[in-house]
């Protein structure tokens, strides 16, 4: 009997240290399928435990959230799924739904550009914004051409529910004949009061600015063009930094004092040679 009531002991021991593992195993999977790591579930219980506070995941993405929200305003619509990733309309926008930070590194992937108007062509990724009964308050790099005889320009802006502040945080023209409209690598690094964007690895622009302190992220077009693009993700700078290149084209400083204006995002902005401002 005892050696009996023994075996039984061990069974039923064995049973529950196989639904442990199962659940375990159970577990595991979903946290990966959510883009969460056993590390950083093991490193936030220690934290938890210490008293020290949670450490953000090292990235989010678009892929894993697949929540877009519309934005308020002039807007015609948001950004809906497509069969490799997404797609904006004309003059559409939206913002990535349950994200929020400070610092971070953006990468919009797989970008493809359909003019589909003669002028006001270009798009632009938002960051540390926010979307209100009026609109969004937060920055934007943005990539537009005027048409077809001018060069390319990117900027950073500054947006006050709804409205782009004039002049922009700095700009500069794209050399004459650069295809942007193909597979660009567009990286955004946003560290305290400083924001560099890259294409392709290279460094283009760099703006400083301390209006905003922490915000989402978006994406949007102008009048004339659709946008597709496979994944725009989030990463915490402390993880990976950026890919650097050489030196930055051209370094913007921030202009003094700027005044809210009544130029909206699918309109023109003048082009300025790097280091000129407006009168």
């Amino acid at each position: 009997m005892r050696g009996d009531n023994r075996r039984e002991k061990g069974q039923g021991l064995l049973e529950y240290a196989l639904i442990i593992l199962l659940v375990a195993a159970v577990t595991g999977l979903a946290l990966a399928v959510s883009g969460v790591s056993l590390r950083d579930v093991y490193e936030r219980m220690l934290n938890a435990l210490s008293g020290k506070t949670s450490p953000a995941s090292c990235s989010v993405s678009a892929a894993q959230l697949a929540n877009w929200q519309g934005l308020e305003g002039n807007w015609r619509g948001g950004i809906q799924p497509a069969v490799d990733g997404f797609q904006v309309c004309q003059l559409c926008a939206g913002m990535l739904g349950g994200y929020s930070g400070s610092d971070y590194v953006l990468d919009l992937s797989g970008v493809q550009v359909e003019n589909v108007l003669p002028a006001n062509n270009g798009f632009g990724v938002a960051f540390r914004a926010e979307s209100g009964e009026n609109g969004m308050s937060g920055y934007m790099f943005e990539i537009e051409q005027q048409n077809k005889t001018k060069p390319p320009v990117v900027s950073f802006t500054k947006w006050v529910n709804g409205v782009r502040v004039n002049p922009s945080l700095g700009e500069v023209e794209l050399p004459m004949g650069y295809d942007w409209t193909t597979s660009p690598r567009i990286q955004i690094d946003v560290r305290g009061d400083t924001f560099t964007a890259y294409l392709d690895g290279k460094p283009i622009l760099t703006v400083k600015d301390t209006t905003y302190k922490k915000g989402g992220v978006g994406v949007a077009t102008k009048n004339g063009t659709t946008l597709r693009f496979k994944d725009i993700t989030a990463q915490d700078p402390a993880c990976q930094p950026v890919q650097q290149g050489s030196s930055p084209v051209a370094t913007a400083t921030p202009v003094p004092s700027p005044t809210v204006g009544k130029t909206f995002f699918p309109q023109p902005v003048e082009t300025l040679p790097p280091g000129k401002q407006k009168p």
